[in-house]
């Protein structure tokens, strides 16, 4: 919701009454770049957006996951901090190394550059 308002509001900043975006902003944006020729309004915009068909195709990475859960959280009949809502999974890893004399801890062991998000 927030990235179509966002989109709708820099559609209409940068366009005429249209949601065309004027071709002076285009270029200063991308003066070294080849941009396509085609008028871009918040109707392209938004079906770009809620196009599936780009998740089809074969991406250049992967996404991979790696998890921990507090081991207490078994029971939700048991609704306390202590059960059910236990929340302690810190320090749980997939391994512990020495590099260098130092403790590193493995999070998730995959082939390549990665990013760690949240």
């Amino acid at each position: 919701m927030r990235t179509a308002l966002a989109l709708s509001l820099l559609a209409l900043a940068c366009g005429d009454d249209s949601g065309a975006v004027d071709s002076s902003v285009r270029d200063s944006a991308f003066p070294d770049s080849t941009v396509p020729e085609e008028t871009i309004t918040l109707r392209t915009l938004v079906e770009e957006m809620a196009t599936l068909d780009p998740l089809m195709t074969d991406l250049p990475y992967v996404t991979l996951q790696a998890s921990s859960w507090d081991r207490r959280s078994v029971d939700p009949s048991d609704a306390t901090t202590s059960g059910w809502y236990a929340n302690t999974d810190k320090g749980h890893y997939q391994d512990e190394v020495r590099v260098d004399g130092r403790r590193e801890y493995v999070m998730l062991e995959a082939e390549g550059a990665g990013a760690i998000v949240r």
